[in-house]
């Protein structure tokens, strides 16, 4: 596996096994991805708009804001 030589007392040579690489994509974009969201959080004095939140994890509406329906307004469906 990720095994390396390691020189013990009396000059002998052996394998550590335990001497592995423990890099994971997914745990390192994940710490990205949280340490970006603190960063960030940290610039504003309260809470971090939505938006910005979004914009942060890559995120854009399904249905543009423009075409959402507004408050109060009749879909045009029956009941």
């Amino acid at each position: 596996m990720g095994s390396t030589r390691v020189e013990c007392t009396g000059g002998v040579r052996v394998y550590d096994q335990f001497d592995v690489s423990l890099e994971d994509g997914d745990l390192l974009s994940e710490v990205e991805l949280v340490t970006t969201l603190m960063i960030a959080a940290s610039d504003y004095e309260g809470r971090l708009p939505v938006s910005k939140l979004d914009e942060l994890l890559g995120l854009t509406p399904a249905v543009p804001v423009s075409d959402l329906p507004r408050s109060g307004a009749t879909t045009g469906q029956g009941r």
